[in-house]
């Protein structure tokens, strides 16, 4: 029978896409090093209360918690005392339409949304939490259900990376009504696109009052100023694929495009704040670590809830 394995060539590209895949891995564990697994912990509440076990009342007990069942057989006061019950699921909703493939800084958005994903997937597992992705354009392109484990994490990595989009554009909206018909219990929903997508803002608010989550707005240089000194430049919408050529040496040229863009980003802060997520700015030529480590510890001051507004 004919050998219909892989061959020299694809062997060799698999073996790139995963020591891509565990290059990242090893910057993510670097860049974490910063962040403590106590501070990503605190910063997100666990699903709830579990009972943990009836003991004797103690003066400083809250009296709210005697369980007169247990103090009526023995005579004593006794309490039930409760933990919350930790363990989370984290779900990464990834971009991954045409506009994610550009970067005129460091990375491509998309890069930088895959290093974000292990950043956030190892931090979760070394919580103990499962975690989980779901990668969309204009259709939900692939979904990988919560789990636990490092090999778990470098596949979803490796899909943030190298699943393509089958369709242009972006659909948020279908993504959220996704997560919000599957994922039942009450889960960390970090949202890694640059939100060019239209009527979203419905099914984001229905996500937020279900969930807790985390909109990581990706951000490049070339959509706030137009780079200097290298006259006409040639720039095509990626989610249209409309071209049209701009002179970059002409100030007026300049002064328009940087007014047409100066009012989005804060705008769109606004918006998903009174959505009720926590933004985040992210930008391909800047430390991704310090704005989510600011972001974390935050919320930890604030016990696992949203920013104070």
């Amino acid at each position: 029978m004919p050998d219909h394995g892989p061959n020299q060539a694809e062997t060799a590209a698999v073996a790139e896409v995963m020591a891509r895949v565990r290059r990242i891995e090893l910057s993510a564990r670097r860049l974490m090093q910063t962040l403590s697994a106590g501070e990503y912990r605190s910063a997100f509440r666990g699903r709830g209360l579990e009972f943990a076990e009836v003991r004797g009342y103690d003066e400083s007990d809250d009296h709210r918690t005697i369980d007169w069942n247990v103090t009526a057989r023995t005579g004593e006061l006794h309490v039930r005392r409760y933990e919350e019950e930790r363990e989370l699921s984290t779900i990464l909703l990834v971009d991954i339409s045409g506009s994610q493939a550009a970067g005129t800084g460091q990375l491509l958005k998309r890069d930088l949304a895959a290093n974000v994903c292990a950043l956030i997937a190892f931090a979760a597992l070394g919580s103990n939490d499962r975690v989980g992705a779901v990668l969309f354009s204009n259709v939900v392109e692939h979904f990988m259900a919560p789990r636990k484990g490092r090999n778990h994490a470098l596949h979803l990595v490796r899909d943030v990376l190298f699943v393509q989009p089958t369709a242009a554009g972006t659909d948020l909206a279908a993504a959220l009504r996704l997560v919000t018909r599957a994922v039942r219990k009450r889960s960390v929903l970090f949202v890694l696109s640059d939100f060019l997508a239209p009527d979203y803002e419905r099914e984001l608010r229905v996500a937020t009052a279900r969930h807790d989550v985390i909109c990581a707005v990706t951000v490049d240089p070339l959509e706030q100023t137009l780079p200097e000194g290298v006259g006409l430049l040639g720039v095509r919408d990626p989610e249209t694929g409309e071209e049209r050529l701009l002179d970059t040496d002409d100030p007026r040229v300049r002064a328009a495009y940087a007014e047409a863009r100066a009012g989005r980003l804060p705008g769109l802060l606004r918006q998903l704040s009174a959505c009720g997520a926590d933004p985040v700015v992210l930008h391909t030529d800047g430390d991704v670590m310090a704005p989510l480590a600011r972001l974390f510890r935050l919320r930890a001051s604030r016990g696992g809830r949203r920013w104070a507004r």
